[in-house]
């Protein structure tokens, strides 16, 4: 899942890097001190057991990322896998998105198709060895001024009923 959250990073930088004529490098160091929020879709033709919609919001090296199955939260130094069907939630330690960075601008070199309409992002992911291709489409980008608080980005796993599994690998 933390894969999936670097590869729509890297697709929405080199999509509005694409869009503002600038380059994906130019744009990641935009985001660095902004929150951004947004939704995706992904067509991946069956290749990869991601979730095919959801949202995603980032503020520093906090995220959280959320579709019908499956949610991460992370506050920066730890990560919550909450598998909703399975009622698992998986609790890590986590470096937050520093750890993810270093590759982002590789990513974002397989990005083909691009297209900007309105508020929305589209284009295809040549994605990586085995992987195949990933259709996308990015919207309701929002950016604002970096917050402090992480609380918004923890995981309370004491609200959950007893007929969940929670294991902590900390």
């Amino acid at each position: 899942m933390k894969k999936l959250l670097s590869i729509l990073v890297a697709l929405l930088a080199c999509a509005l890097a694409s869009a503002q004529g600038g380059d994906a490098a130019a744009m990641l160091e935009h985001f660095a001190g902004k929150k951004v929020s947004f939704n995706y879709s992904l067509d991946s033709a069956g290749l990869l057991p991601v979730p095919k919609e959801g949202s995603v919001v980032i503020d520093g090296n906090c995220f959280c990322i959320k579709s019908k199955a499956l949610e991460v939260w992370c506050d920066g130094t730890t990560r919550w896998t909450v598998d909703n069907e399975a009622k698992e939630v998986y609790i890590e330690d986590d470096g937050g998105l520093e750890t993810m960075y270093s590759r982002l601008l590789e990513m974002a070199s397989g990005v083909s198709g691009m297209k900007v309409s309105g508020d929305s992002l589209s284009g295809t992911w040549a994605g990586d060895e085995g992987s195949g291709e990933i259709k996308f489409i990015i919207t309701s980008i929002v950016t604002t001024e970096a917050g402090t608080d992480t609380a918004p980005f923890v995981f309370r796993a004491s609200r959950l009923g007893k007929d969940w599994v929670v294991t902590d690998l900390r």
